[in-house]
């Protein structure tokens, strides 16, 4: 995540993006982004997590993803969001316009074809994401008290 932060914000940690205030934490830290995620409420309306695969707990144990999801959902007055479907569904985030994780995958096999298959790696073109879709929790929706636009509720699927 930290790469693609830098890649698109450079250090900068706070944006404006479509007319919405966005402040960036990037941490390794349980205690830290629990935190961040319980109070964020005293300053936003909404939570947007990215992966949370590389979290440690303060004696350096590694956080399975589903246990730290479950603690903010419990705990998080306003609704999360996720860039991830892995990260979506009961007791998790509610949902978003999403990456797939599993066409995530499927690109990255094909990029390690090419480079195996003797083509060079500065000759691989930079390839962007195309797997963007909306998935969206029906236990998420209801617990935060969220209803979708007609036309967003068109578009996405829903889980649960």
């Amino acid at each position: 995540m930290r790469n693609a932060v830098d890649d698109y914000f450079g250090d900068k940690r706070q944006a404006k993006l479509y007319g919405s205030q966005v402040d960036i934490l990037l941490t390794n830290d349980k205690d830290t982004w629990l935190s961040a995620a319980e109070t964020a409420y005293t300053k936003y309306d909404a939570v947007i997590i990215g992966t949370h695969h590389t979290i440690r707990d303060s004696e350096n144990n590694y956080v399975p993803p589903k246990e730290l999801i479950n603690q903010a959902y419990v705990s998080s007055p306003i609704p999360i969001f996720s860039f991830w479907d892995i990260s979506i569904g009961a007791q998790e985030a509610l949902g978003g316009f999403t990456i797939s994780a599993s066409q995530e995958g499927i690109t990255g096999a094909r990029l390690a074809s090419l480079i195996l298959n003797g083509v060079d790696p500065e000759r691989v073109p930079q390839i962007k994401s195309l797997s963007g879709h909306y998935v969206y929790s029906k236990s998420g929706m209801e617990h935060w008290n969220i209803k979708l636009s007609p036309l967003i509720a068109s578009q996405a699927n829903f889980i649960e």
